[in-house]
């Protein structure tokens, strides 16, 4: 569900533009909110953020290692949690920097409609 943030910067551009936005527009202008939100998060505290998200599967991991490689259930279980965990942390880590990164330029339609947004 879309912040208040973010609802008010699409009511805004709707009012502007004189017509609702389409799908491609309120997710550039959804990213493009989060990222403004992301970018004022402090690097060293991204540190913190990124270490307990990968914690979660390097965790997972020391629970795999420690499970007897001949229960092949549970080996393949706890595999398939540290595997859903660690590709979660990359596409986590990703996202952010998209977003960081989408937040430097607002998206093209708002451009020509100006600063209000």
């Amino acid at each position: 569900m879309p912040s208040a943030a973010i609802n008010s910067a699409v009511d805004r551009a709707e009012q502007e533009q004189g017509a609702p936005l389409d799908n491609e527009q309120l997710d550039e202008l959804e990213l493009w909110q989060k990222g403004r939100a992301l970018a004022s998060v402090p690097p060293h505290a991204w540190e913190v953020i990124f270490e307990m998200v990968d914690s979660y599967a390097d965790d997972s991991m020391r629970q795999l290692a420690r499970i007897n490689p001949g229960n092949v259930d549970q080996v393949r279980g706890q595999h398939a949690v540290y595997f859903g965990l660690n590709q979660m942390s990359i596409a986590f880590r990703n996202d952010v920097a998209a977003a960081v990164e989408a937040s430097k330029t607002p998206p093209e339609f708002l451009r020509k409609q100006g600063p209000s947004v």
